[in-house]
């Protein structure tokens, strides 16, 4: 049994592991038989570590600025938000990139902008150069001169009262510059940063409500405790709402971080845990608990003090943070790491998942997983919190509908039983005012909602086709997707009610022929995601997200207008973005409320862009669905020879389920159809006939041997025939016969020889249906018919019998020559006869 479950595993991490390219370029080509090597390649790249994917510059950031040869970096504000009793103090780093010694002092100068920005064009127009740098208003000079690539620290520092901040009314982001001028013998040496700062006077306004949705899938999910400190703090921030599909938890189970029953292990298990995974447990910074620290990235090694905001801990380790209240959770709980178990790389903790990496659906449906799934999102967000449930793997529903598959439609839906109760926005909004209501009276918090009813497409595959079958859902918009006319002078509510025939903003409500469609900011999104290079750049994207904000909340400040912000998927879940959306949610001008609070805010009753049609589907995405149709086909045609067919079905359905992921480009779908099919190709050629030597057949019919043996984990029926390259020699398909996984068994096939001599012939292994499982083998075969032999032995009795009569006449004839009897009378005749007349 053991060696069976090993080779199931194998198979299954095979045929799983093809469409989620983790593979390196060339391993689809590994015998599947070679199990150590073949899993080796499939894990030894880490999976789901986003970094490095959204590289792209934010818009609202504007250009890169080269700086000049005098780089100026910012890469701290105190306070990020100003107000009239504040001093603004802004440090950071001067680095010489002329080549040329200075012979002069440098000379420093802050300036600040005069007035507010009202739009995103405004900041990125800004942080570009492309207007002013504003009014000087302080100034310091630096009594060193810098040599070539030295690098010093600098803080400037001016109290409200010297900056221009006078009218109330222009209150928001305030651009800031920092100038740099030095000398030498070459010439001037300058260079400037740019950023931003929030000046808050305390305008009356109306708070705007908003929600960040955080996508937390299995394309992401690493399971490092760098990830989960993130994650946790995210699930408790009020305002912050995960996305997570089913297999996305289990990242943490495998690296020992959650035990297999959804409870957090002591921190310094899960610290040596994480560890022997194979992640990170090396001492790292914890994120910033104020908006005034910054976080240490290429520029650590700055004089500046103010860059000293993060404190290093190892990781793993309990902090004030909302971490800390999930570990204290977990460790009060009394689950230590059993001795003696295994290590988090080989854990195989789940009933009916034979990979350690992939479940099948029958994982989904087992009560365990359900207790599992509750447990650790009860660890993770707390009770009263809010979880959007997506499919497994993410598969993106806009794509399904493209595939025009029931059967994989019917799966994504399927997968998220492992949630347990599903529940619709309006249903979690309702449960949590009667929840508020019993807590007054008991004290006791509901359980984590679970949200059900929202379909999330990518980009390229959103739009009008997807509306119709979307009764009763939420759709959430690719951001940017669904905006107002570029001529509206404000941010418009996120939630638009549209026609579902053709798309068109519906400014009366919801009506049973609408369809609810949440729209995100685009430069929000893109702020959140971005994966700054520099300390100077992460300060930039996260002043920027709090400007963002307040801008949007200004430009109409006596509406509260609901935001809902989605953030990228892939993008990296630590410490950077936790400080970004806290810079963003929590101001004084923001009211974080819950995604299902957004989702059933009031619509909007402005028109907004028209959801536009389908996009197309691209050519090569039309080879991958041929492609992914071949393999459907292949592996029915397998099934249907299989004792257990759902065993293959399953696991390759949450295979193509990852092909169609949301969370992947079309590359990526390209790539894993291409290593699906040649994954199950290889599960083709794990039935195979055994080389044979030369046979020879000496009577007319005769029961033919092929050796067939299975390496499946399964038992299959097969039936077997032959081929011949001469008409001498025929073959009838052999009777069905099951073989035992890892057997092998002799299928006699019935021939009949009508001829002799010396004919090829090809062993042809296939399903009772006649799909060819194998046709690589052949055979010489030497005829000996035995209706030849008769035919011979026939012809030498006939001549045998005619010398036997010759033989006998001839004796005979010679016997009568010798009577005188007979003589006399022979004589006497001739006399007659020659006597008459």
């Amino acid at each position: 049994m053991k060696s069976r479950a090993r080779v199931f595993s194998t198979v299954v991490t095979a045929i799983v592991t093809a469409a989620c390219l983790c593979a390196p370029a060339g391993a689809s080509s590994m015998p599947l038989t070679d199990t150590s090597a073949r899993v080796a390649s499939f894990t030894s790249t880490s999976e789901g570590d986003p970094s490095g994917i959204h590289t792209t510059r934010p818009s609202v950031l504007g250009e890169a600025d080269e700086g000049g040869n005098l780089q100026v970096s910012i890469t701290s504000i105190t306070p990020t938000v100003l107000d009239d009793t504040s001093t603004l103090t802004v440090s950071g780093t001067l680095t010489n990139l002329s080549g040329a010694q200075a012979t002069s002092s440098t000379v420093l100068r802050l300036f600040m902008s005069v007035h507010s920005a009202v739009a995103a064009p405004d900041l990125s127009a800004y942080f570009s150069g492309h207007t002013d740098a504003g009014i000087p208003v302080a100034e310091r000079t630096i009594d060193r001169q810098l040599g070539p690539r030295q690098k010093v620290g600098f803080t400037l520092s001016v109290p409200a009262e010297e900056l221009p901040l006078d009218d109330s009314f222009e209150w928001g982001p305030r651009g800031i510059c920092v100038q740099a001028l030095a000398t030498t013998d070459e010439g001037d040496i300058d260079g400037e940063d740019r950023s931003v700062v929030v000046w808050d006077s305390y305008y009356e306004r109306q708070q705007t409500p908003i929600s960040v949705l955080v996508p937390f899938t299995s394309t992401q999910a690493f399971g490092s405790t760098e990830q989960w400190k993130a994650l946790s703090e995210l699930a408790r921030t009020p305002g912050v709402t995960l996305a997570v599909d089913p297999e996305a938890l289990t990242s943490f189970v495998r690296t020992g971080i959650l035990d297999a029953d959804g409870r957090l292990r002591s921190p310094t298990a899960t610290a040596d845990q994480a560890q022997s995974a194979g992640t990170s447990a090396q001492p790292q910074s914890t994120a910033p608990t104020s908006q005034s620290q910054s976080t240490a990235r290429s520029d650590s090694d700055s004089a500046s003090p103010a860059q000293s905001g993060k404190s290093s801990q190892p990781e793993g380790t309990q902090s004030g943070s909302a971490n800390g209240t999930a570990a204290d959770a977990g460790s009060q709980s009394g689950d230590q790491p059993q001795s003696g178990s295994a290590g988090p790389a080989e854990m195989t903790p789940f009933p009916h998942w034979p990979s350690p990496r992939y479940p099948t659906p029958s994982w989904w449906h087992s009560p365990a997983t359900s207790a599992f799934v509750s447990r650790a999102l009860d660890t993770l967000v707390g009770s009263g919190g809010q979880v959007v449930a997506l499919p497994s793997m993410d598969a993106d529903p806009a794509r399904l509908q493209e595939l025009g598959d029931e059967r994989l439609t019917e799966l994504a839906r399927e997968s998220m039983s492992v949630f347990g109760t599903l529940s619709t926005p309006e249903q979690v909004v309702n449960q949590a005012g009667q929840a508020d209501s019993t807590t007054s009276r008991t004290g006791s918090a509901q359980s984590v909602s679970v949200i059900g009813s929202v379909l999330w497409p990518r980009s390229s595959t959103f739009g009008l086709s997807m509306l119709p079958e979307s009764t009763g859902r939420t759709i959430i918009a690719p951001a940017g997707e669904v905006a107002p006319p570029e001529d509206a002078s404000f941010t418009s509510v996120t939630r638009v009610e549209v026609d579902a025939d053709d798309g068109h903003t519906h400014t009366e409500g919801a009506s049973d022929s609408t369809r609810t469609v949440l729209t995100s900011t685009r430069e929000l999104t893109e702020l959140l995601a971005w994966d700054a290079p520099t300390d100077s750049d992460e300060l930039d994207a996260r002043q920027a997200a709090q400007a963002m904000g307040a801008l949007i909340t200004r430009q109409l400040p006596n509406i509260a207008r609901p935001q809902l912000v989605t953030v990228a998927r892939n993008t990296a879940v630590n410490s950077e973005l936790v400080s970004r959306i806290r810079s963003l949610t929590q101001s004084d001008w923001m009211a974080p409320r819950s995604f299902a609070e957004i989702a059933t805010s009031e619509p909007t009753d402005t028109e907004r862009e028209d959801v536009h049609p389908t996009p197309e589907v691209p050519d090569h995405w039309e080879h991958t669905l041929h492609t992914l149709n071949e393999v459907r086909a292949q592996v029915a045609a397998l099934a249907t020879a299989l004792d257990e067919p759902h065993q293959l079905t399953s696991v390759v359905n949450v295979a193509m389920l990852n092909a169609v992921s949301a969370g992947h480009d079309d590359d990526h779908a390209i790539e894993a159809a291409k290593n699906l099919q040649g994954a199950i190709s290889e599960l083709y050629s794990l039935v195979h006939a055994e080389p044979s030597a030369t046979i020879n057949v000496i009577n007319k019919t005769a029961a033919f041997p092929v050796r067939v043996t299975n390496k499946l984990p399964w038992t299959i029926t097969v039936t077997a025939t032959l081929k011949p390259d001469d008409a001498r020699l025929r073959a009838t398909p052999s009777a069905a016969q099951p073989l035992e996984a890892n057997s092998t068994g002799n299928v006699e096939v019935p021939v009949q020889a009508i001829g002799s001599g010396n004919i090829d012939v090809t062993y042809i292994v296939a399903t009772p249906r006649g799909t060819i499982l194998d046709s690589s083998q052949s055979v010489m075969v030497r005829l000996r018919a035995q209706w030849e032999d008769i035919g011979t032995w026939s012809i030498a009795g006939l001549v045998a019998v005619a010398f036997c009569v010759g033989l006998i006449r001839n004796v005979r004839s010679q016997w009568r020559s010798r009577d005188p009897l007979v003589s006399s009378r022979r004589k006497h005749t001739h006399s007659d006869d020659g006597d008459t007349p």
